[in-house]
């Protein structure tokens, strides 16, 4: 993965902040979509430079942040 790539998520209509690569990896994604419950086990899509990746996460209507390592592939 190239340096500089803009990576977020996307929960229905919220999208989160980017936060770009560095050394083939990323750090400190923070998923809030407003504490909003209607988003509550919606799935969190991941896009790296308009790739969606393969895996997804699912919401648990509060605000977290992606502290654990998440393999993410795209096509």
């Amino acid at each position: 993965m190239a340096d500089g790539l803009a990576l977020y998520a996307q929960v229905g209509y919220w999208r989160s902040e980017s936060v770009l690569t560095a050394g083939g990896r990323y750090q400190r994604l923070r998923i809030s979509a407003n504490s909003d419950w209607a988003l509550n086990l919606k799935p969190i899509a991941f896009y790296l430079g308009g790739m969606k990746a393969e895996q997804t996460a699912v919401f648990n209507g509060q605000s977290l942040d992606i502290t654990a390592t998440l393999d993410l592939s795209f096509p």
